[in-house]
């Protein structure tokens, strides 16, 4: 086996040279890709990484194993894939076993009581063009949610508190979620409006937002310097771990009715064309703005959670991007629609079209 390690070690080393990069680079990707090869921990990914081989797949298997993929003071985003360079169940534990000690630092025991809050949106990788689909392939259908409960067997195994919610949500509601359950911290799986074969981690403080200086440089610091070992339990699905918690209907309700007051109008004299883009907006903006008493309609074409992003144009569910609006613009026509709300798949960001004169803008922040 140890041969046969080296000989496909070998002939990556003499596919590399092929190529016009920095040695270092390659010199790096040799190496993660020699620890991918034979080490336990990796065993499911090995025969695509061997697949990619025999294909002389040079500059794709370099940009996946040349570095450990960035994390910032957001967290990991980027394109999944095998390697760790890529989104995987392996970058995302790792990323949590660095948050887990920075957490217990932070707030000592008190983390095992007050805890995590983690929550997911509807991404779902499929395939690409550089795996054999015959094959094993452990990111094949990897989903938000499967990589939310990855981490939240790495942050039991080290004795901290899980709230997860039950299905997907957005990012403000988890945001208030960690506020209302008196959390330490959050994570959002998901990839906001990147396109459909991107997805990642996102960390919140126990405001409900990004960590800002020096606490970002901690985390970061945390996760990229001190993993030494990364701490495991297995759940499969078991809900009855005395630390883990699913979240529902309780936190729903709480955060429609806090930001119901917000209101700053009883206007009500238009009609609303919404889209959630595919992502998980029907569970907050459609939900609350109906519960308010507007007359909004959603779009039938692209109000359904999908990964695919299917009938978005270009399949890239941005709200700054005007294409975005593209599909419910022709619906929003057809039944006679005022304004057009269109947001995000983690819905935390919106876009907005107006009718005026007959005429359809955008509406833009001036800079």
């Amino acid at each position: 086996m140890k041969q046969d390690i080296n000989e496909l070690v070998d002939k990556v080393s003499v596919g590399f040279g092929t190529l016009q990069v920095d040695s270092k680079y390659k010199d790096a990707a040799i190496e993660f890709i020699k620890n991918w090869l034979q080490k336990e921990e990796f065993k499911d990914y090995v025969s695509q990484i061997e697949y990619m081989i025999s294909n002389s797949d040079w500059d794709y298997l370099l940009d996946c194993f040349y570095q450990i993929i960035p994390f910032g003071t957001g967290g990991r985003r980027g394109e999944v894939g095998i390697g760790p360079n890529r989104i995987n169940k392996w970058t995302i534990q790792a990323s949590a076993q660095g948050h887990s000690q920075y957490l217990k630092k932070i707030y000592g025991d008190s983390i095992q009581t007050r805890g995590i809050v983690l929550a997911y949106g509807v991404r779902e990788f499929f395939t690409n063009t550089h795996f054999n689909n015959n094959l094993v392939n452990p990111v094949k259908n990897l989903t938000g949610k499967s990589l939310a409960w990855a981490a939240a067997e790495v942050y039991l195994a080290n004795d901290i508190r899980i709230f997860i919610f039950d299905s997907p949500r957005t990012t403000p509601e988890l945001s208030f979620s960690i506020r209302y359950l008196k959390a330490c911290a959050g994570d959002m799986f998901d990839a906001s409006h990147n396109p459909p074969e991107h997805n990642g981690k996102k960390v919140y403080d126990e405001f409900g937002g990004q960590l800002i200086p020096p606490d970002d440089e901690a985390l970061v610091n945390e996760v990229t310097s001190q993993v030494e070992q990364i701490k495991t339990i297995t759940v499969n699905g078991n809900t009855n771990h005395p630390l883990l918690t699913i979240v529902s209907k309780e936190v729903d309700d709480a955060y429609i009715s806090v930001i119901s007051k917000l209101s700053l109008s009883d206007s009500r004299g238009i009609k609303i064309i919404y889209t959630p883009l595919h992502g998980v907006g029907m569970t907050s903006v459609y939900k609350l703005l109906k519960a308010k008493g507007f007359d909004i309609i959603e779009d039938p074409k692209t109000s359904f959670q999908s990964g695919k992003f299917e009938n978005v144009t270009f399949n890239i569910p941005n709200p700054e991007v005007e294409e975005s609006f593209d599909t419910t613009l022709n619906f929003a026509k057809e039944v006679g629609g005022d304004l057009i709300l269109n947001s995000d798949p983690d819905a935390d960001r919106i876009g907005v079209m107006v009718k005026n004169n007959n005429e359809w803008n955008i509406l833009t922040v001036m800079k």
